[in-house]
């Protein structure tokens, strides 16, 4: 009898599980090709469909900056550089980001640190070249920090790099459904608990 039970009782858990959640996994981008006004936008922070872009340090951002012919490109600078530094904030969770960096001059780098959700810092690293940085792990990803840390005391005076190509995938959490309650589970239950009190009864 009770080897039934407990058969029987492991099969009403598994009717009552209460949830069913999952998540899904897109590849997405951020699309700056059509982001209107291009050059210098005399702002700190641009919305675009996915992420909001934010400069620090009193900073303006550009898009396509004016004379490298490359629409689709974002930086935080001053006059003519892109010594700022700056922030992507995702509008939902992502995965294995990379990012494009181009425009490298001697003597410029970016440390780009990716935040959990949490926005405690997951990742980190310097890049002093052009071509592309990839961030693949199952963590998942809200922000973005580009640091530009560039030496800016040599004799070519490098102006920072520009950055391009944001990719992701996307996270969705799937819609969280209850499991259906089967109609004659209340009558089953109550069979359960009568067997249980005459199995205590009999041992009695």
């Amino acid at each position: 009898m009770k080897i039934r039970l407990r058969r029987v009782w492991f099969a009403l858990s598994a009717l009552l599980a209460p949830i069913v959640a999952s998540t899904t996994v897109n590849a997405a981008s951020l699309n700056l090709v059509e982001t209107p006004p291009l050059g210098y936008n005399n702002q700190s922070n641009l919305s675009i469909t996915g992420a909001t872009f934010t400069s620090n340090s009193g900073y303006h951002l550009y898009t396509g900056f004016p004379g490298d012919g490359n629409n689709g490109t974002i930086c935080a600078g001053g006059s003519l550089d892109c010594l700022g530094d700056l922030w992507v904030n995702f509008d939902a969770p992502v995965k294995n980001v990379s990012i494009d960096f181009l425009g490298y001059d001697q003597g410029d780098e970016v440390f780009v640190t990716l935040f959990d959700l949490n926005n405690n810092p997951l990742s980190s690293i310097g890049v002093t070249g052009n071509g592309t940085v990839q961030f693949v792990g199952p963590f998942e990803v809200s922000r973005i920090f580009l640091n530009n840390d560039s030496n800016t005391n040599l004799p070519l005076n490098p102006r920072g790099m520009l950055y391009q190509n944001f990719k992701f995938d996307l996270v969705t959490p799937d819609v969280i459904s209850s499991v259906p309650l089967p109609a004659g589970l209340p009558l089953f239950a109550a069979g359960i608990a009568i067997a249980g009190f005459l199995v205590r009864r009999k041992r009695k």
